[in-house]
Order: structure tokens, then C-alpha cells, then sequence
């Protein structure tokens, strides 16, 4: 008799592993925090002050553009700093990035609490 393998792609499977990836089932949190911060710098990299453009150029604010603070407020959904609604990238690549940086903070940010909160073992 011969037996095939066939791997199990199930949805669960794949949580089990991330989680396992991600923050060694609640007892590596610091796996989070290094990722997070490697997409925060990256971000800042990206939307330096000549690739940004006020969303709304004829009522300019007063406040000042920092590209770290914009790619916090970005990356962090639960804080609003006020960067994140008055400007926007205007090249592709900083566009296509201010959308994955906003999914990723929306899964690592409550990933990380839940591990610190001991939710995750």
C-alpha cells in the first residue's frame, strides 16, 4: 500500500503557524516589536518631505511634517496625530506602502497586545 502525502492547508494550520512565526505563541512578543518597528523605519525612509503632498493645498495647516510621525500615525490604527489625514504620498511606491503598512499595523498592533495581555499561548 502506498501512501501519499497531501499537506493540510487549513486555515487553522496556517494561524498556528504564524503564530508560532510571529511571537513564539505569546512568549516572544519582541518578534512583534522588531518587525513593527522595521516597518515604521522603512515607512519613514519612504515618505521623506519631498515625496508628500498636502491632501488639501489650499487650506495648509500649521502642522509640520515629520516623515517618522507620519509613518506611526500610519502604522498604529488606535492614534490619530493628524499626518495621516492631511498628507499623502504622491509616488506609487509610497502610496502601495502607506496600504501595507496600515494592514500590517492592523494585525501586528492587536497581535502584540493580546501576547502582552497573556491572551496568546
Amino acid at each position: 500500500m502506498v501512501r501519499s502525502f497531501k499537506p493540510d492547508y487549513s486555515p487553522s494550520k496556517l494561524a498556528d503557524y504564524l503564530l508560532d512565526v510571529a511571537m513564539g505563541y505569546g512568549r516572544s512578543q519582541e518578534r512583534l516589536l522588531f518587525l513593527g518597528l522595521a516597518i515604521i523605519a522603512l515607512g519613514a525612509g519612504i515618505f521623506r518631505r519631498r515625496h508628500m503632498a498636502h491632501r488639501d493645498p489650499e487650506n495648509v495647516s500649521t502642522t509640520k511634517y515629520n516623515n517618522w510621525w507620519y509613518s506611526l500615525d500610519v502604522f498604529v490604527p488606535a492614534i490619530d496625530l493628524k499626518l495621516y489625514s492631511e498628507w499623502q504620498p504622491i509616488t506609487k511606491t509610497g502610496q502601495n506602502l502607506m496600504r501595507f503598512q496600515a494592514i500590517m499595523g492592523w494585525i501586528i498592533v492587536p497581535l502584540a497586545l493580546a501576547g502582552v495581555l497573556g491572551l496568546v499561548q
